[in-house]
């Protein structure tokens, strides 16, 4: 199975509504308010066929719209295979971000780079994608689709994908999603990975989340937790 760079699995969908504080904080690709500054920092431990990799991440965000926002981020990483390991900085992003809101439809458009920085993850991935959703009372349900490109004209890897997300009060909302992922190459299988998210509202604009992704077929997974404030 190849192994995809680490952001390439990682999209979430905002609610809106009665969600709304989750869709500032939990959507990386959420713009904030103009002017505004938003900072998540993530960590989360993997287990694949291959070996393990602890990970973490810090991703600031600048609203220059209250639509368009930039986004940049460092991913640090240790991993673990064969008996062998070791630690580096792992790549950085850089990104853009366009959020539509109108009504009850919610939607991003964004795209960036993603650059390798060591021996492990040594190429640039290009990655252009798009969120759309309704919202209803405290019910969102939303589909994605993306494009990866490494190598190419052609995507690496292509996602197509569904959440629903739950508002259960004004502290606590879950969301659950599945990813399909559709490898390029003949050597490569293709992916279906099922995401589950819980995420708590703290004071001052901020919330945490617990998260498990699984990919189904390999069982390869991903458990984490995820803090994210603006100011």
């Amino acid at each position: 199975m190849k192994k995809l760079s680490l952001l390439a699995l990682v999209a979430a969908i905002g609610a809106a509504s009665g969600a709304e504080a989750f869709g500032r904080i939990e959507n990386p690709l959420y713009r904030p308010d103009a002017g505004k500054l938003y900072s998540i920092t993530e960590g989360y431990r993997t287990n694949y066929d291959w070996g393990n990799d602890l990970v973490i991440g810090q991703t600031i965000g600048y609203g220059i719209t209250n639509k368009f926002s930039v986004y940049g981020g460092l991913d640090w990483m240790r991993w673990s295979s064969s008996g062998d390991s070791d630690s580096d900085l792992n790549n950085w992003n850089l990104g853009v971000s366009y959020r539509y809101m109108s009504g009850k439809t919610i939607g991003d458009v964004y795209g960036g780079i993603t650059r390798g920085i060591n021996d492990f993850s040594d190429t640039d991935r290009w990655t252009v994608g798009t969120n759309i959703g309704v919202v209803r009372k405290d019910i969102t349900v939303a589909v994605k689709g993306e494009l990866n490109f490494e190598n190419g004209d052609e995507p690496d890897s292509t996602i197509l994908g569904v959440v629903g997300a739950y508002q259960f009060n004004r502290s606590w909302a879950g969301s659950a999603a599945l990813d399909y992922v559709m490898l390029s190459g003949s050597d490569n299988d293709n992916q279906m990975w099922l995401k589950l998210e819980a995420y708590y509202a703290l004071k001052g604009n901020s919330s945490i989340a617990m998260f498990m992704h699984r990919e189904l077929d390999e069982g390869d997974d991903r458990f984490g937790v995820r803090y994210g404030v603006q100011f």
